[in-house]
């Protein structure tokens, strides 16, 4: 029955027809007129249910009159249009051009504004309709939000009695005329979501709540950059609280785009608009929104009620991760999508970047407990159905036999107790799931804000709980690494970095560019303080950048000019002007002087606190290079074979006097080969490189008029090829050449860690800490290490007899090789302690593994695949199937699956703590070189020798066939994420894979002959071959390290990424270790 002013039946003819509504069914003739007349004749008493449906019409394409399709849900105190205007017409400063848009707020035209000549857009709202003050709000808090993404609002009023709004003009269409067409690629359409998330996210900080997000209200320009419009029905948030708790009531937006809170008229949060935005995601991708029925209040109940269709399935290969997000952002309940707009910023970068996401997909179970909880009555109703079956069969059960009745009773039991355990695991399974995943988030956030102590925490225990290390796969790879880094990547957006300099009083890193722009960072990377724009000489064929050792203060030499500043204060400073340009220029450590050498040799001083230039003398034209002492007593200038030393008082007692002749010094020091460089360790110890490689330590005595004291020859191995310099850093000795960098302990000279490095690269240690500075030259970014975490490789077993696979355990405890003859040793705890070994001679074979949780070892014997306990080497499993000598065998990420492969092209899958053989895949062509499992355990790929690869579906059985490559075999695989793999051939070359597509991504050249070994470490590749190389890469393709260099062909490595710790093998029978 409804109540109210219904005296024609009006009202109940309408529900009638709502309920029948179809498009060949017209309105009922007591409902001719407009929404708004009808809205108006019901007024303020129509019933609440009327007002929702009624309201429901005016927001989707459902017209009733003519009502444009795309209104909102704002029309409750709408009374009738005004008639509209012939155009053009002048109105106030505007000049009205044409429609563009009707919504429920009213008309919008395209305009000219006179005074300032420039278009705009003009919202009206029709005459009569109580809309002024909503119009006001809609402008005040619009003209708020100064924003990229966002529309502005020049100017809001009333004219001849017409409420009005001017805003910028787009030039453009909206969102939902261009996925009229077609929908976008997933990538196309988060980096655009990720544009509007930035809008709403802004909004949200100025504690405004849009409520009507859809692809109507974005408008994008001709260069595709959205701009979200349209906030009519925006709302301030309460101050009192946080945004991301704030609320507010009343039905407002449009059906399918509308969060379910909104259709009960529940309280509204952020987490509103964040199901809005996911909406818009679903409809980018799909090209539909999320969830449509025949009517507006079907669809309104569809949202409250009905789970949306997976996007997987209406958009195939689309990436896990986006539909992930998606279907986050759409979550029924508020309190499962995500807190904030940043939030899904941040998992949309992280799609982006390529690096797994937060959100984690709803599992089945999970999704149908939620159905049953919003479907109470059918899920009761069949689990009646349920039980009476269950009840019909146990009396017909009884029936047959009292014996028949007795083994159903025990075997029910049995059930039971069985189900009971089941759901025991499964709690438990749920549990661990739960906390991996908070303790994640929490390593994450922990990242995000710095704090890389709580990191390192959360981490670290669920390294140490067995049952949530089993999850760990990549996502948790990558946060280790970066909680634990061992490189960091400066790069200043892209511009090419020309010189940089460490600064002990900052503890920063000081880079500028070849534009002239001076950054600071920290020593994990973060750009930290102010910016400074130099103006550089364009002539200048070098830049200098210094900064002082001890002071805030930083030097810039660019041709004939110098410029000084501070670090902190980067406006204060100083600049004067040269004769001549700067080749050379040092601080002194204890004043603020500048030590300058010119392109003339001549040496000048300048004193930056009085900005004076003081010219002392004229060098010798031989002289290359200058140092000065840790406490300033003392210059070193290098010629081609000798050091001359001058205490700094003579300098200053000449500064100011410029000797035209060269003066002689205080002591002289020579070489029998030509000098490379020469670096001060500490106050009085001079050390020297020579073209030989030969290190050779002079100490000076302290006092201005002693003598050289003594002098050490460095007996040092080092291999170099063209010594090019020598850095100092904080007790380390770094030795730099064309082909590698090494460190010595700078007081007993022992050879501390070594590193292959791409030709022409520059080296700077840090004086005060382990970090070093490296640069490819040309390159556009800077590389700091933690010289602590590298490490030369180190030969922990030489045989004489060639080493075919190396296995490594989880956080490097354990290591086990197999030789060519079929040796097998495998060792635990400290690689100079035999604590465990055991060894055995089986026939002719490279199958060896150890188990990721560190607890199995599996080796193949002869045909046999034997899995042991470690460290007790119990025998734990022993599988017969196989009928020829095993090659290659594999653990998946839990430790609970193995797979072995043989030299008649079988592979098995092995139930570790059954000894049961799960799959059994044939037809492979040769041996199997390589079986890896995907992060998930639900792929095995799988080279057997030839040009394919074959990637094995271990839930569906299905088996595809990949053919990377044309003219040479795969050798090696590695597996990036679920659905990448990268493999490598005989030719030297890597390739990536996208398994789900079925074709290669990328492929470059990687070794100088055949690639044996793959590996990967987070987000990196490392490869080894023929050419005795450990090689770093990125995933697309650029070499970032050449990590070590054996000098004899590479069979196997293997390494453990949160350690970092790899292993290898050589062909003479070594087997090594390095940290990277």
């Amino acid at each position: 029955m409804i109540d109210g002013d219904d005296e024609d039946g009006w009202i109940a003819d309408f529900l009638d027809w709502l309920d029948m509504s179809s498009d060949s069914k017209p309105l009922p003739a007591c409902a001719d007129k407009r929404v708004e007349c009808f809205l108006e004749n019901c007024g303020r008493t129509a019933p609440a249910e009327i007002k929702k449906i009624l309201l429901a019409f005016a927001a989707v394409d459902h017209p009733i009159g003519d009502i444009a399709a795309n209104a909102t849900l704002d029309w409750i105190d709408s009374g009738c249009h005004h008639d509209e205007p012939a155009l053009p017409m002048p109105f106030g400063d505007y000049r009205l051009l044409e429609v563009i848009g009707r919504g429920g707020m009213g008309i919008v035209y395209r305009a000219t504004q006179v005074s300032l000549d420039r278009p705009v857009c003009i919202k009206l709202a029709p005459v009569g309709m109580d809309h002024r003050a909503r119009l006001v709000r809609e402008a005040k808090l619009a003209g708020e939000l100064h924003h990229p993404n966002i529309i502005a609002v020049f100017d809001a009023g009333v004219w001849d009695g017409r409420s009005y709004i001017a805003m910028e003009y787009v030039d453009g269409q909206t969102l939902s005329a261009m996925l009229a067409s077609s929908p976008m690629d997933s990538r196309t359409a988060a980096t655009l979501l990720d544009q509007i998330c930035a809008a709403v996210a802004f909004a949200h900080e100025k504690k405004i709540l849009h409520r009507d997000l859809k692809p109507s209200n974005v408008m994008l320009d001709r260069s595709g950059r959205p701009r979200v419009a349209d906030f009519g029905l925006a709302k301030r948030l309460q101050p009192a609280r946080q945004s991301t708790t704030e609320t507010l009531t009343g039905i407002a937006g449009s059906p399918s785009y509308m969060a379910p809170e909104q259709v009960r008229d529940d309280e509204l949060t952020v987490r509103t608009d964040v199901y809005g935005l996911g909406a818009m995601l679903y409809e980018m991708i799909s090209g539909r929104p999320p969830l449509v029925g025949n009517t507006p209040l079907e669809t309104m109940r569809l949202v409250e009620s009905t789970e949306p269709v997976e996007l997987g399935r209406l958009q195939v290969g689309l990436p896990k991760d986006l539909e992930t997000i998606c279907h986050k952002c759409l979550e029924k309940r508020p309190h499962n999508r995500y807190a904030t707009v940043n939030a899904l910023r941040d998992d949309l970068q992280r799609f982006l970047d390529d690096v797994p996401v937060f959100a984690r997909p709803t599992g089945r179970v999970v999704r149908a407990a939620r159905w049953a909880k919003r479907n109470p009555s059918i899920s009761i109703a069949a689990a009646v159905v349920i039980m009476s079956l269950v009840a019909t069969l146990a009396i017909g059960g009884w029936m047959l036999s009292q014996t028949r009745q007795a083994l159903a009773k025990t075997t029910a039991a049995e059930a039971k107790q069985r189900a009971l355990a089941e759901q025991l695991g499964e709690a438990v399974v749920t549990t661990n799931i739960a906390l991996f995943r908070s303790q994640i988030m929490q390593a994450s956030q922990s990242l995000s804000a710095k704090d890389v102590a709580s990191a390192r925490r959360a981490l670290s225990e669920i390294y140490s709980a067995p049952d949530l290390r089993s999850l760990a796969g990549i996502e948790f790879d990558a946060l280790w690494m970066q909680a634990w880094p061992g490189i960091t990547i400066i790069d200043s957006d892209g511009a090419r970095i020309i010189d940089w300099d460490w600064n002990d009083t900052s503890q920063t890193l000081v880079v500028i560019t070849e534009s002239g722009t001076i950054e600071t960072y920290s020593h994990d990377g973060t750009r930290v303080g102010e910016t400074k724009k130099l103006i550089l000489d364009p002539s200048s064929r070098s830049v200098l950048l210094r900064a002082h050792p001890n002071r805030d203060l930083i030097a810039v030499a660019s041709g004939s000019q110098i410029e000084w500043f501070g670090i902190k204060s980067i406006s204060d400073g100083g600049v004067i002007a040269l004769a001549e340009p700067v080749v050379e220029m040092h601080w002194h450590p204890t004043t603020n002087h500048l030590i300058v050498k010119t392109v003339s040799n001549e040496l000048l001083l300048v004193d930056t606190t009085s900005r004076r230039l003081m010219p002392v003398m004229g060098l010798r034209s031989s002289y290359r290079k200058m140092a000065i002492s840790g406490d300033g007593v003392w210059l070193a200038m290098m010629t081609s074979k000798q050091t001359d030393l001058w205490t700094w008082s003579r300098i200053e007692s000449a500064a100011g006097q410029r000797t035209t002749a060269p003066s002689e010094p205080d002591h002289a020091i020579t070489n029998r080969d030509w000098l490379v460089d020469q670096v001060w360790s500490g106050n009085h110890h001079l050390t020297v490189l020579d073209e030989s490689g030969a290190v050779t330590t002079f100490e000076v005595d302290q006092q201005p008029d002693g003598g050289i004291r003594d002098r050490i020859e460095w007996s040092i191995e080092s291999g170099l090829q063209r010594p090019t310099g020598l850095q100092i850093s904080r007790d380390q000795l770094c030795i730099m050449g064309a082909n590698q960098t090494m460190a010595v302990d700078n007081v007993a000279g022992k050879v501390l860690w070594r590193q292959v490095m791409i030709e022409h690269t520059a080296v700077k240690p840090d004086r005060s800490s382990s970090l070093i500075a490296v640069q490819e030259i040309g390159s556009n970014h800077i590389e700091i290490w933690d010289s602590d975490r590298l490490a030369t490789p180190r030969v922990i077993e030489s045989s004489g007899v060639p080493v075919r696979r190396v296995s490594i355990g989880n956080k490097g405890q354990s290591i086990a090789w197999r030789d060519v003859d079929g040796g097998i040793t495998a060792r635990n705890q400290a690689w100079n302690q035999k604590l465990v070994e055991f060894t055995e001679t089986a026939q002719p074979g490279t199958g060896i593994a150890i188990s990721p949780t560190d607890d199995l070892i599996a080796v193949g014997r002869e045909s046999e695949l034997i899995v042991y306990r470690i460290p007790e080497m119990a025998e734990a499993v022993r599988v017969s199937e196989h009928q020829s000598t095993l090659w290659s065998m594999a653990f998946d990420h839990s430790g609970q699956l193995i797979a072995s492969g043989d030299s008649d092209g079988v592979v098995l899958v092995v139930d570790t703590t059954t000894g049961k053989v799960r799959h059994r895949y044939d037809g492979f062509q040769n041996d199997i070189r390589a079986i890896v499992f995907s992060p998930n355990g639900k792929r095995l790929v799988v080279a057997d020798g030839s040009k394919r690869i074959k990637c094995c579906d271990l839930e569906s059985g299905v088996t595809n066939t990949l053919d990377p490559i044309e003219s040479t075999t795969i050798n090696a695989v590695a597996v990036i994420d679920d659905r990448s793999i990268a493999v490598a051939d005989s030719l030297g070359k890597i390739s990536v894979l996208d398994l789900n597509e079925k074709r290669m991504t990328t492929s470059w050249a990687a070794h100088t002959g055949p690639v044996w070994s793959l590996q990967r470490s987070g987000d990196r590749i490392l490869s080894a071959g023929q050419d005795g190389t450990v090689r770093v890469w990125d995933l697309a393709g650029n070499l970032l390290l050449v990590l070590a260099d054996l000098h004899e062909p590479i069979w196997s490595i293997d390494h453990d990424a949160v350690t970092r710790r790899l292993c290898g093998s050589t062909t003479s029978g070594n087997v090594f270790t390095l940290d990277y």
